[in-house]
């Protein structure tokens, strides 16, 4: 899959400084595109740099400023992209957040709303434009099997637990995402899911974890040895970019969904 060329295709990726969003930048790299990496931490940016230049020499990487728990940081960005005018072959909404309940946006939104639904759907629609202008344009949505299996049972954000807001958040961007394909046809809207998979949402490697320190200590040695590794887990988002159709979902095919070669489905199976 990876032997596919990417050459003068222009990719934006979010989350790209994460354990699953590195292992995606490096394969996109690899097979040439043009990277725009959107970064909130400017360490975690220049570690990223190093280790793929480390990798692909050549790699064609630009790096931008973005906080996605911030709508304000969003418009600045698309403003910056919109008046270069260049053509954007694919978005990649990677970046997510799973955190403690109770945290807000500095807009006042429900933290794991804003960075999971709001802000990638508000950045998706101000870079259509951009989008429009490529040849066979692409938005890959990397979602979460707990938006199929879990909701928020109709609990206010006060009383719902931060899986429940996570799973919410991340069922909310897939109807979202959805909405929005039906209106812009030319535009190629697919989805994936890694399955399970350590990494940084567990660990809390942007943001204060919600588990406890205890279970983590048990729990992640045996998610390492039991699941895929991000740069396998990774296989599912560069399956739905290189080869998925509009409204398909690209997943494990594996034992109900956690591992194994990708598969393609239509979402709406799943939803």
């Amino acid at each position: 899959m990876h032997q596919q060329s990417l050459a003068g295709k222009r990719i934006l990726l979010t989350g790209a400084t994460g354990s699953l969003g590195r292992k995606t930048a490096l394969a996109l790299a690899s097979m040439g595109a043009a990277l725009l990496l959107p970064v909130r931490n400017p360490a975690k940016a220049t570690a990223l740099e190093m280790e793929l230049q480390s990798a692909v020499p050549d790699a064609d990487i630009r790096f931008l400023t973005l906080d996605m728990a911030d709508e304000s940081s969003i418009l600045s960005l698309a403003e910056q992209l919109c008046a270069e005018n260049q053509p954007l072959d694919a978005m990649i909404h990677n970046a997510g957040v799973f955190t403690k309940a109770g945290l807000a946006s500095p807009q006042g939104t429900e933290w794991h709303q804003q960075v999971n639904a709001l802000s990638p759907l508000l950045l998706t629609r101000k870079l259509l434009p951009l989008l429009t202008l490529a040849e066979a344009p692409a938005v890959v949505t990397v979602t979460s099997l707990s938006a199929f299996w879990l909701t928020d049972g109709g609990k206010s954000c006060n009383s719902a637990s931060p899986t429940q807001l996570y799973a919410a958040s991340k069922r909310q961007f897939l109807h979202e995402m959805q909405s929005l394909a039906q209106c812009h046809p030319a535009i190629r809207f697919v989805y994936a899911h890694p399955g399970v998979c350590a990494t940084g949402l567990f660990t809390g490697g942007t943001h204060q974890t919600a588990y406890n320190a205890g279970f983590l200590k048990i729990a992640l040695p045996l998610m390492k040895l039991l699941f895929p590794a991000p740069k396998n887990a990774c296989r599912t988002t560069l399956q739905a970019l290189l080869h998925g159709k509009s409204g398909q979902l690209a997943e494990p095919g594996g034992l109900f969904h956690i591992w194994g070669k990708p598969n393609f489905v239509p979402l709406e199976k799943r939803m």
